[in-house]
């Protein structure tokens, strides 16, 4: 395995542990250049390694000063062990964090605000982070149950010198401050504040693993996934207890947002709060680069901005005006096409089905034509009294804001005739002395099948 040393006791601890226990290790260690004597360090780490008959790798990184140092150096540094692990062929990487380090953790979670995942503090073992390469990297932590105290008392029963990182007592940085300042004075109400720290990110562990596995399969029944698209059942997710709705959230915003660190408690009440609600079908910007609307039973989360979902509803392919071949087929967007027939009226057929309909021509020489509705279109529906405007019947039928402005629309002579899987007007009531055109709207079967629900349902 690879071994991150950084000639501070933690991490000489744990090279020496590693080779007493007769793992083969490789010795990493990554000079970030912000002070003058990382050079030396390097070169005490490099001696370490000479001395104990290990392979070393040595590597110069320049982290500037400047805003997020802390995040910048750790990034770097989880990314130079991974290199390390991949050029040598191996897939575990270990560090020398110690308990204090978790203590550490999980108060700043704490005072960051957290749930039970940041109690959890760091895992055992767990995917290396920052890591983009092809095969999984696995970083363990041994020591995590040892206290910093140990760690420099068996450096000093080695004889070894170990380095004492000057920044880690720069009180500009959170963790040092609690280092320093927080933890000392905790420790004189409860002394044994870290061993107490430690044990409860053990058992938030434990229970965040639980809620895992029961969001896994909450996940497998409830959402589906269409390119960026993600789909959750409303009813499903509403039915379970809050901890698994707010987990389940989390989980899809965190696959949207690509970092977990970029979805906060906030964010995830308000995914949930427009899950109650019964209005959303416009999409609403949350934060983290993601977005959510509703579709009737659905719950939508996708990357801000993204193109919309393809082939979920009937769309016009752009806002040309065409003409429907009496006896043939026109493509719509995507997989969605509309079948046209010229036929007698059989005796008692339906006028209206979900995805097929019977319009009456005002003539022999009508023609029927396709496209998108337009500012101001109104229609009578089959069996109204009145004429309602496109947008309020979109509105009623729940078609989200996304999906309206493509909408196909057939008019014969200015009329609308039908809005194809929604609504039938009454021009085009059949009668006896009219030519009937039998329209068909087909597309991909689950799509189609959802669309023709959602009709029957009304």
């Amino acid at each position: 395995m690879v071994a991150a040393v950084s000639g501070g006791a933690d991490s000489l601890c744990l090279l020496d542990v590693l080779k007493e226990l007769g793992y083969p290790v490789v010795v990493a260690h990554l000079d970030h250049g912000l002070r003058p004597e990382s050079v030396q360090e390097a070169q005490l780490v490099a001696q370490v390694a000479q001395a104990m008959g290990l392979p070393l790798e040595l590597e110069r990184q320049v982290i500037g000063h400047g805003p997020g140092l802390e995040a910048r150096a750790r990034g770097a540094r989880y990314a130079f062990l991974g290199r390390v692990a991949a050029h040598r062929g191996l897939n575990v990487v270990a560090t020398g964090h110690t308990a204090d380090d978790q203590a550490e953790t999980v108060l700043m979670h704490l005072l960051r605000g957290t749930g039970p995942r940041g109690l959890a503090g760091m895992r055992p073992a767990s995917k290396l982070p920052h890591w983009k390469g092809e095969a999984p990297l696995r970083l363990i932590r041994p020591l995590l149950e040892v206290r910093r105290s140990e760690t420099e008392a068996r450096c000093r029963t080695r004889g070894w010198a170990y380095i004492t990182d000057p920044s880690n007592r720069d009180l500009r940085f959170l963790r040092n401050r609690i280092r320093h300042e927080v933890l000392p004075r905790l420790e004189c109400i409860n002394p044994r504040l870290v061993q107490g720290l430690t044990r409860l990110a053990r058992l938030a562990a434990e229970q965040a693993d639980l809620m895992s596995e029961l969001v896994d399969e909450l996940e497998a029944a409830l959402v589906t996934r269409q390119g960026g698209l993600v789909r959750v059942q409303r009813e499903g997710l509403l039915a379970q207890p809050a901890a698994l709705q707010r987990e389940l959230v989390r989980r899809l915003a965190v696959q949207i947002a690509g970092h977990e660190g970029r979805v906060g408690f906030p964010l995830v009440e308000r995914v949930l709060e427009l899950a109650r609600g019964q209005h959303g079908s416009a999409w609403h910007t949350l934060g983290a680069g993601m977005e959510a609307a509703l579709d009737g039973p659905w719950l939508l989360m996708r990357p801000e901005g993204a193109a919309a979902p393809p082939d979920s509803y009937p769309q016009v392919p752009d806002a040309a005006r065409r003409l429907i071949p009496l006896d043939g087929r026109l493509r719509l967007q995507g997989r969605w096409w509309l079948e046209s027939q010229l036929i007698a009226r059989p005796p008692g057929a339906p006028q209206v089905e979900p995805t097929r309909a019977l319009l009456a021509l005002p003539g022999p020489e009508a023609r029927l034509w396709l496209r998108p509705p337009q500012p101001g279109d109104r229609m009578r529906p089959l069996g109204f009294q009145g004429r309602i405007k496109l947008s309020d019947l979109f509105i009623n039928e729940k078609i989200p804001q996304w999906a309206r402005a493509g909408w196909p629309v057939v008019e014969c002579q200015g009329e609308i005739l039908w809005l194809p899987g929604l609504r039938v007007a009454e021009a085009a009531r059949l009668r006896a002395d009219a030519p009937v055109v039998e329209l068909r709207l087909g597309g991909p079967p689950q799509p189609l099948q959802a669309l023709a629900r959602r009709r029957r349902a009304k």
